[in-house]
């Protein structure tokens, strides 16, 4: 487990707000096809920021995740406009096993790295927009931040939100990472 801080109040408190706005984002967008009875929560990480601002990290499993994509941008909306000063975001599950102990296993596997598990939670934080760029600057032969540049074509996804999402995997990972906005200019 990553953090132990989490208790069960705001963990079903969480996942009660998830379920109420799944069943209204059915109600009202009734044209997608959704299965809302089958939702698995791996582990959830609620953070505060020193602005009594919310970020909520649910880890779940691929097939859940493949299954919410369908409606998370609608889902992400309707618990910003609903919910104040919290932002959900939901990840896939992963395990990282350092590369000595894959060598030990004669089991090199590269979706089980670091690397590969970083980007992937990056991709799954900032679904609704698009990773257009990544650059890593290394300042120090001890810091190194990476930049991150995503592009959102219907504007779901705002600075604030980005900000939020670094802090999230500042905490998760201990890696400075820095998420801004790119917009298009061959418009």
């Amino acid at each position: 487990m990553l953090y132990s801080g989490t208790n069960y109040n705001t963990y079903f408190k969480n996942l009660e707000i998830i379920y109420k706005m799944m069943k209204f984002v059915q109600r009202k967008y009734n044209f997608i096809k959704f299965d809302i009875q089958f939702m698995k929560v791996k582990y959830l990480v609620e953070l505060e920021t020193n602005t009594n601002d919310k970020v909520v990290v649910i880890f779940t499993i691929p097939e859940i995740l493949s299954n919410l994509r369908r409606i998370q941008a609608y889902l992400l909306k309707e618990i910003e406009n609903n919910v104040p000063n919290t932002i959900i975001l939901f990840c896939e599950m992963k395990s990282i096993i350092p590369f000595k102990y894959q060598k030990k296993m004669n089991n090199k596997n590269y979706f089980k790295s670091y690397t590969f598990v970083l980007d992937n939670m990056v991709r799954n934080m900032v679904f609704p927009g698009l990773i257009v760029g990544k650059r890593v600057f290394f300042y120090d032969r001890k810091i190194s931040i990476m930049h991150i540049y995503v592009e959102s074509k219907d504007f779901t996804i705002t600075q604030f939100k980005l900000n939020m999402i670094s802090l999230a995997l500042k905490k998760i990972f201990q890696r400075d990472i820095i998420i801004e906005i790119v917009t298009n200019i061959n418009k």
